[in-house]
C-alpha cells in the first residue's frame, strides 16, 4: 500500500487532506511536501510512504515506531538532521558530504546500501537494524562515526566496508551473517575504539584490516573485548588490496591494539598469518587484565630472587609500560564517567521542574478548559524546554564515546535510556494535554503554539 493509504502527522498535527498546506484544518500528507515548506520536525503515523526524501539541514523525521512506520525509497540527510522510529526500506540512508546526521532506533533493509557516507562530518547511528541489504554500511574517507548498539546481519557483501582516515567508537554491536567480513576496515590514518562487540559467523572474517599503499600511514585502531567467532575464514585478516609496496615495517601490529578479545573457532584461524604477529601480540590480544598482573606478580618474584633472565627483564618493563598506560586509560575513563554523573543528575533535577509544572497544568479545572482550553502558556514550556534533554543526552553521548571501559559503558547507556524515558513522557504528556475539546481554547492554542503561521503542535 502507498503513502496515501496513510495519515502523516506534521509536528503532531493529523493530515487528513490529500495533500495540506500546513495548517491546522489542512495539514501535509507527503514527506516531501512537508520538508519543502521547511517544517522543522516532522512526525509520521504508522503506515508505509512510498517516496525519495530529501531532509533538509536541521529537519527531524519520526516514525511512531520502527516497525509500524515505513518509508519506502531513498532517504538523503543533511547536517544536523535526524531519523529514529522507523524503517527505510529499498533505497536506504545516505549521509551528505560533511554533514552531522543522528540515526536512531530504525531499521534499514533491502537496499543496495544500507547507511552510506561520504567526506568529513559525524555519524551517529545508535540502536539502528541494518539487514538484508547488498553492504550493510559505507563510511568514506575523513568521517568521524559513533556507531553503537546495532545489530548489522545478513547483508551480502560487508557488514561495515569503512574506508581510511575514519575516526570514532564502534561499540556494543552485534554483527553476524553478512556475505563478506563483519567489518573490513582500511588502517590509513584511522583512529577507532572497536569495543565489546559480537562478531560471529561471517562468511569472509570477523574483522579484515586492509593496507593501502596510497593511505600508507599507520593507523590508531583499538580492538579490546570483542568476541570474534564462527567466522568463515580468519577472526582478524590482514590484506593489501593494492599490494604491499610501501607498507611500513610491522605496519599491522602497530596499526592495532588488541587487549581482552575472545577470538575462537574461526574456521581457517584466528590470526591470518599475513598479519605477522608474534606469540607475545598474540598472547595480548586475547589476555585479560588479570593475566597481565599474575604474569606481572611472577616475574617481580623472579626479580627478587634474581632468577629472572634478560628477555624476562624486557618483558616486566614491557606489562609495567602497557599497565601505566591502563591506568591512564582507566583514570580519564573515571574523569568522563564522573562529567556523565554530574550532567545526569542536572537533567533529573531538571525534570524535577517539568513536573511541577505538569502538576499546575493539571490542576487546571474541567470548566476553564472547556471554555479556554488547557494552559498553553505552560505547555509551550514545557515544549520549548524539550531541547534540554536532547543537549544534555548528546553531550553524556559525546563523553561516552571517550570511555573504554565496559562496565562503565554499560553504565552510561543506562542513565542515557533513563534521560529518553524522561524526555517520551513529557512528549506525551504534552501530546495528551493537546486533544481536549474547548470552545475557544483553540485561539491561545495558535497564540501560543504556532509557528509561520502555521499550527506546529506538540512534538
Amino acid at each position: 500500500m502507498g503513502g496515501f493509504s496513510y495519515l502523516l502527522f506534521l509536528c503532531g498535527q493529523l493530515a487528513f487532506a490529500m495533500w495540506g498546506d500546513g495548517s491546522s484544518g489542512d495539514p501535509y500528507k507527503k514527506i516531501s511536501k512537508a520538508v519543502n515548506d521547511d517544517c522543522g520536525e516532522i512526525k509520521l503515523a504508522k503506515g508505509t510512504y512510498e517516496e525519495d526524501v530529501t531532509l533538509k539541514k536541521g529537519v527531524k523525521l519520526r516514525g511512531n515506531s520502527k516497525d509500524g512506520t515505513i518509508v519506502k525509497g531513498k532517504v538523503t540527510m543533511d547536517d544536523g538532521s535526524e531519523i529514529s522510529k522507523l524503517t527505510v526500506l529499498t533505497g536506504g540512508i545516505a549521509v551528505s558530504d560533511g554533514a552531522d546526521a543522528d540515526i536512531e532506533d530504525a531499521k534499514i533493509k533491502n537496499s543496495n546500501i544500507g547507511i552510506t557516507t561520504t567526506g568529513g562530518g559525524k555519524l551517529t547511528a545508535d540502536d539502528v537494524v541494518i539487514s538484508g541489504n547488498r553492504k550493510g554500511m559505507y563510511i568514506q574517507y575523513g568521517k568521524d562515526i559513533k556507531i553503537i548498539n546495532c545489530k548489522v546481519y545478513s547483508n551480502k557483501e560487508e557488514g561495515l566496508d569503512i574506508r581510511a582516515n575514519v575516526n570514532g567508537s564502534i561499540n556494543n554491536n552485534e554483527i553476524y551473517d553478512n556475505g563478506e567480513s563483519g567489518i573490513e576496515v582500511i588502517l590509513g590514518k584511522a583512529e577507532l575504539s572497536i569495543v565489546n562487540n559480537s562478531i560471529k559467523k561471517n562468511k569472509a572474517s570477523g574483522i579484515a584490516a586492509q593496507f593501502y599503499s596510497d593511505t600508507d600511514k599507520k593507523g590508531d585502531v583499538n580492538i579490546k573485548s570483542n568476541v570474534i567467532t564462527g567466522n568463515s575464514n580468519f577472526g582478524l585478516d590482514c590484506k593489501a588490496p593494492s599490494g604491499a609496496d610501501g607498507r611500513p615495517k610491522g605496519y599491522w601490529a602497530d596499526s592495532m591494539d588488541l587487549t581482552s578479545n575472545k577470538i575462537i573457532d574461526n574456521k581457517k584461524k584466528d590470526f591470518s598469518s599475513a598479519c605477522k604477529f608474534d606469540e607475545d601480540k598474540i598472547a595480548d590480544a586475547t589476555k585479560t587484565k588479570e593475566d597481565r598482573e599474575a604474569e606481572k606478580l611472577a616475574l617481580e618474584e623472579k626479580e627478587k630472587t634474581k632468577t629472572i633472565s634478560v628477555e624476562e627483564k624486557v618483558e616486566l618493563e614491557e606489562i609495567k609500560v602497557q599497565q601505566e598506560e591502563e591506568n591512564r586509560i582507566a583514570q580519564k575513563d573515571q574523569e568522563e564517567k564522573n562529567n556523565i554523573n554530574i550532567i545526569f543528575e542536572e537533567v533529573e533535577k531538571f525534570h524535577q521542574s517539568q513536573d511541577e509544572n505538569k502538576k499546575i497544568i493539571e490542576g487546571r479545572s474541567s470548566a476553564l478548559i472547556f471554555f479556554m482550553g488547557e494552559d498553553y502558556k505552560k505547555i509551550k514550556e514545557l515544549k520549548d524546554n524539550l531541547y534540554f534533554y536532547d543537549q544534555k543526552i548528546e553531550e553524556i553521548e559525546e563523553r561516552k564515546g571517550l570511555i573504554v571501559d565496559e562496565n562503565m559503558l554499560k553504565d552510561a547507556d543506562n542513565q542515557i535510556s533513563i534521560l529518553k524515558g524522561k524526555r517520551e513522557s513529557t512528549v506525551k504528556f504534552i501530546e495528551n494535554k493537546g486533544s481536549r475539546f474547548s470552545l475557544w481554547g483553540w485561539v491561545l492554542k495558535e497564540i501560543y503554539l504556532s509557528q509561520n503561521n502555521k499550527i506546529f503542535g506538540f512534538f
